[in-house]
């Protein structure tokens, strides 16, 4: 907030604005009626890239189809609590940190 009012930017409640800062959960009509030159910090399904889970979930579905080498830069993950006891049975035999 402290940069955009630094920068010139005011807050509003009309329709006349550049940066919208918001929830991921926004109405499709919003999205619809943006001009060329307003910005908005999340776009639609945007969760899919910036929950771990999910993240984790689309890398899965990738390592399938183009195979797991593709995805060797991603590190072993366990999603809490689906994959509890795979973690629990995997975690004594790494040698690794897990955060």
């Amino acid at each position: 907030k402290e940069v955009l009012l630094f920068n010139g930017m005011r807050p509003t409640t009309g329709t006349d604005w550049l940066v919208l800062w918001s929830g991921p959960r926004m109405r499709d009509d919003i999205y619809e009626g943006l001009h060329e030159f307003q910005r908005i910090n999340h776009f639609p399904g945007s969760t899919e890239l910036t929950r771990k889970d999910r993240l984790w979930t689309h890398f899965q579905k990738m390592a399938q189809v183009c195979g797991e080498e593709a995805f060797d830069f991603v590190p072993k993950t366990f999603i809490i609590p689906d994959e509890a006891e795979e973690f629990k049975a995997f975690y004594p035999t790494s040698d690794c940190l897990w955060i």
